[in-house]
């Protein structure tokens, strides 16, 4: 309540220093309860941010840019197809130059030694399960009971998570070291990167007018 006050207004001092006073006289039982209560709605607003930031950015170019120039990337200063527009629009290189330098980029994997992951795969994969339900929300041809239906998986997975252990308990076996980097490698050699692949060959042909060998 105290939050919701000073969220409303910010120079509210008084919902502040109430605020102060109950987290001073949290007993140390009561203050595990906040944490997680503050690592969940962080990473669920880290969730929902993200998707928003990404709805807004299809918007605006969707606003601006002619639609026979809509790429699959993104329209960033740091991202290829900002490069390469940014490039292009400054007569620095020409379509032939800079699609000759794309082929003859290299790509090294590499594996190094990093701390042990402390989040479980079982969350990661239901706090992604969030993200893609937002995005499943902004179908304009949802039914009701569709919609309905979202929304109550959004709360079922946020349930899960609450009532779940969030970090393990045990240490992990080599082999659960090696089930968990293989993970990563399948989401993203197996996933990201032949989507990627597939963005980069349509902004291409959209961009630069040839596609990828």
């Amino acid at each position: 309540k105290h939050g919701i006050d000073r969220a409303a207004d910010p120079e509210n001092i008084q919902a502040f220093e109430k605020m102060k006073k109950l987290s001073f006289d949290l007993h140390p039982v009561d203050t595990l309860g906040v944490m997680r209560i503050f690592s969940l709605a962080l990473n669920l607003v880290n969730a929902a941010e993200v998707h928003h930031r990404l709805r807004l950015m299809k918007e605006q170019e969707l606003a601006t840019c002619k639609k026979d120039r809509v790429g699959p990337l993104p329209m960033l200063e740091d991202s290829v197809r900002g490069t390469i527009e940014m490039i292009l629009d400054a007569g620095e290189e020409n379509e032939d130059e800079i699609f000759n330098k794309l082929l003859n980029q290299k790509v090294e994997i590499v594996l190094t030694a990093h701390p042990t992951e402390v989040n479980r795969k079982t969350l990661l994969r239901k706090y992604r399960q969030i993200t893609e339900t937002l995005g499943y929300l902004e179908r304009p041809d949802l039914h009701p009971y569709e919609r309905s239906e979202a929304l109550l998986k959004i709360r079922q997975n946020i349930a899960a998570i609450w009532g779940s252990d969030e970090i393990r308990r045990q240490k992990p076996t080599p082999q659960q070291e090696a089930a968990g980097g293989n993970a990563v490698i399948e989401s993203v050699l197996w996933d990201a990167v032949p989507s990627y692949l597939r963005k980069l060959d349509t902004q291409c042909r959209i961009s630069l007018g040839r596609k990828l060998p």
